[in-house]
């Protein structure tokens, strides 16, 4: 892609790759600090004009003093504003980009976005007319075109199938890094046609979605899930694109975030899926030590230095591993990113799942349980502390922690896992997290999941028992 940046003040998640020569099939610019706007857009619309590509795209970030203006100047170029888009919450930390559409804005504030009380409803009313959201907004974007261009989401209609007309673009969860999703509207839509998740070129990941959905979506949906189709897949400029079936219902972590007292239902609806897949899915495996050192002592050792009494810890890890290799243990299938971010809850309860890149057909007990359980407390609290979360939600002294105790022993003995199997799944579970924090991280600072094991590493023995 050919693409320019004209100047330092534009969002992160808005900039391209690279800067090319012209013709330019990307142009992204807002108003530089301290510079007039006047001489911004004039400046930038000339550049537009002379420079764009034929099917190019425009991105100009449009000040709200300045909107009525700007939208003149870019007429009388002989240009045309094909849409205009709210950036949600904020500019500079833009999680969704939604076009300013009451039912695509009803679809952002109402199921992407983790709005509370009255902010919502307040939301939710200005969405809902066709004008007052640019007139209120801070950060608005204009997509600006020449006459008789390819419409801008040609691509998706072209992979999909259908005419997509319009598209709200997510990174859906805040800490999502290196995708995003794009959800695809027919003319006069309501609900997304097709779900688009767009990945580099390079992410091993992507082959391991459709690959796991092939071979686990059945069993899955069996138990009681709705989990996606794969339309298809497909490439654009350096990307690659896997299409999926929508799935109704609303994200489970804005719910939790908007609604904590909604936990125990949430989490009894995830655990009862849990249950089901794990019964359609459980058979008998050897607990040899390559399993043991690539579920725990492997990672282990990577965490162990980067943590306060790490050294402990691991020689612990090693007398549990060493106590247990060559017994039996119950694999089952699992997702290995339960968070509720990766859930969808229904207008009638039922759950849907999906991210499925990091899935597995055999796993060590429970590890999909303890995760969902904390990950969901954390988002009562807008994951404002995951490792405040973890503590909370393993608390035996605590309404909260006694009824995930009893959760986890309704599992271990419906599915009848031994004790010293659940430990091994439990710490399998926060092992696995925090070492695909420190790979995906290159500070040096501990992440939460670093101190959720660092936590765990200060536990009395018989904690762990």
């Amino acid at each position: 892609m050919r693409s320019c940046v004209l100047d330092s003040t534009s969002p992160d998640v808005l900039r391209p790759a690279s800067c090319t020569e012209s013709p330019y099939d990307l142009i992204v610019s807002a108003p530089p600090a301290g510079r007039a706007t006047a001489g911004w857009a004039d400046d930038v619309l000339r550049l537009v004009e002379s420079t764009l590509a034929r099917d190019g795209v425009a991105y100009l970030l449009a000040p709200r003093l300045r909107r009525r203006r700007l939208r003149r100047l870019i007429t009388a170029r002989g240009l045309w504003i094909e849409r205009e888009v709210l950036h949600l919450p904020n500019l500079t930390s833009s999680l969704v980009l939604a076009p300013v559409e009451p039912e695509l804005l009803r679809l952002a504030v109402g199921e992407l976005m983790s709005l509370r009380g009255w902010k919502r409803r307040a939301a939710l009313i200005v969405a809902s007319r066709r004008r007052a959201p640019t007139a209120v907004a801070s950060a608005v974007g204009f997509v600006v075109r020449r006459h008789g261009c390819a419409p801008s989401f040609e691509w998706l209609s072209t992979l999909c199938g259908v005419p997509i007309q319009a598209a709200v673009v997510s990174r859906i969860r805040p800490s999502a890094e290196g995708f995003f999703v794009v959800f695809g509207f027919q003319e006069g839509g309501s609900r997304p046609s097709v779900v688009a998740k767009v990945v580099p070129a390079t992410d091993a990941a992507f082959g391991r979605e459709s690959s796991a959905l092939a071979s686990m979506a059945p069993t899955a949906r069996a138990a009681g899930a709705e989990v996606p189709e794969v339309l298809g897949s497909g490439a654009v400029g350096e990307a690659r694109v896997l299409l999926l079936e929508p799935l109704a219902g609303s994200l489970a972590a804005t719910l939790l975030i908007r609604s904590p007292r909604r936990l125990e239902d949430v989490v009894q609806r995830v655990v009862q899926w849990l249950l089901d897949w794990a019964r359609l899915t459980k058979h008998p495996a050897l607990l040899t030590s390559a399993l043991l050192d690539s579920y725990v002592l492997h990672p282990a050792d990577l965490i162990a230095r980067r943590i306060r009494g790490g050294a402990e810890y691991l020689a612990r890890l090693e007398r549990l591993c060493a106590k247990s290799v060559g017994r039996q243990t119950i694999a089952t299938a699992a997702h290995n990113d339960l968070t509720m971010w990766n859930i969808l809850v229904g207008d009638r309860g039922k759950i849907g799942v999906v991210d499925w890149e990091g899935a597995s057909n055999a796993a060590l007990p429970l590890m999909d349980f303890y995760y969902a359980a904390a990950d969901a407390v954390a988002a009562t609290s807008g994951y404002s502390d995951r490792a405040f979360a973890f503590t909370t939600a393993f608390d035996r002294e605590t309404a909260g922690g006694r009824r995930i105790a009893g959760l986890e022993s309704r599992l271990m003995n419906e599915l009848g896992i031994p004790r010293l199997d659940a430990k091994l799944g439990f710490h399998a579970c926060w092992l696995h997290h925090a070492a695909n924090e420190i790979r995906r991280t290159s500070t040096a600072d501990a992440g939460p999941f670093v101190r959720i094991v660092e936590s765990i590493a200060a536990m009395d023995e018989p904690d762990l028992q």
